[in-house]
């Protein structure tokens, strides 16, 4: 049987929510999955239809569903998202970097920004104060430079 009210659903279902979340060893942000959890809790309670069964089953198998989608989206965009740590630059030589990209097709400027903004770690507005521009016109030289870099990558592969 369905409780009478959402809250009465929270008060009585919140040990299975944080068994659910230990069960899927969930510490790191637990308050987001807890969140999740209770997202799962509500719409469960929304959508139990009263004949066909036992509600608390419908809630646990509707929360665990629903933290496991929510930790496939996450790892799923780690994957894709996932910075290359610095360590990994590092074991490339500075020469090696800089040789593995056409400079000929960028202006000074551009070259200036580019090489700064990435192996010096420069902020654009340091950028631009370096340069004596705007951060707009700092910016619109990485956008550009990144355009004419790519487009020659692509040629020369």
């Amino acid at each position: 049987m369905k409780p009478r009210t959402f809250e009465e659903a929270v008060q009585q279902y919140e040990p299975m929510l944080k068994a659910q979340l230990k069960s899927l060893s969930l510490y790191r942000d637990l308050e987001d999955y807890y969140q999740c959890a209770l997202v799962a809790l509500w719409k469960a309670y929304e959508q139990f239809e009263e004949g066909k069964g036992y509600f608390g089953a419908y809630a646990k198998q509707t929360v665990r569903g629903y933290l496991l989608v929510q930790l496939q989206r996450e790892r799923r965009h780690e994957e894709r998202f996932a910075a290359a740590p610095h360590t990994m630059f590092e074991m490339i030589p500075a020469e090696e970097q800089t040789d593995l990209l056409d400079w000929d097709v960028l202006s000074p400027e551009q070259c200036h920004v580019i090489q700064g903004h990435f192996y010096g770690g420069k902020s654009m507005s340091c950028l631009a104060q370096e340069m004596g521009l705007s951060i707009h016109q700092v910016r619109y030289l990485h956008r550009t430079a990144l355009k004419l870099l790519q487009a020659s990558t692509t040629r020369v592969m």
